[in-house]
């Protein structure tokens, strides 16, 4: 009910961005941050320690880079409810941005699997019996994992925070 009043008192601008962001984090980022979390605590369950040291790094990545990109968020939404500038309102369109590419990024993603699919459907019978009859033996198949560092974001963060301190030091000079 507290965030609702909140949503209420800002204005249309901000109420928009504030559910592209909650929309965002709760198809997107959730999600996301279950399956490392699943994974885990299934590397615990298992006892296979191995990859249990790279599963916690990218669970506590994940988690920072979602942490970091809330707060940076928030807090360019405070700077252009405050200040009404068009620079902190460009800074947050960019950081919203993702609310736009990720849909589309994940609708290429399943345009791609169907034409596969599709592709695999209409191959020849023959071809396509001996394309499905031979995967990849465990020996050639090569497990690969991304990691993504948020460094970029990390910045971003802690210059809005400059910025954030420089408008606030400027407040206090004009009222002394």
């Amino acid at each position: 009910m507290k965030i609702l009043n909140t949503l209420k008192q800002l204005s249309r601008s901000l109420q928009v961005s504030a559910v592209l962001a909650i929309s965002y984090l709760a198809i997107f980022q959730v999600p996301l941050l279950w399956s490392h979390l699943r994974r885990l605590c299934r590397y615990i369950a298992s006892a296979h320690f191995s990859a249990l040291p790279l599963a916690l790094l990218t669970f506590v990545l994940v988690l920072a880079g979602v942490s970091i990109w809330i707060l940076s968020v928030s807090l360019a939404a405070r700077l252009y409810n405050q200040t009404k500038k068009k620079a902190y309102a460009f800074l947050l369109a960019y950081l919203l941005l993702c609310t736009v590419t990720a849909p589309l990024g994940y609708a290429a993603q399943r345009y791609a699997y169907h034409r596969q699919q599709r592709n695999i459907a209409e191959m020849p019978e023959e071809l396509r019996k001996e394309f499905l009859s031979h995967p990849p033996s465990p020996r050639t198949a090569v497990h690969t994992e991304t990691i993504r560092m948020p460094v970029g974001p990390a910045l971003l963060l802690l210059a809005l925070w400059a910025m954030w301190k420089n408008e606030r030091d400027d407040e206090q000079e004009l009222a002394s």
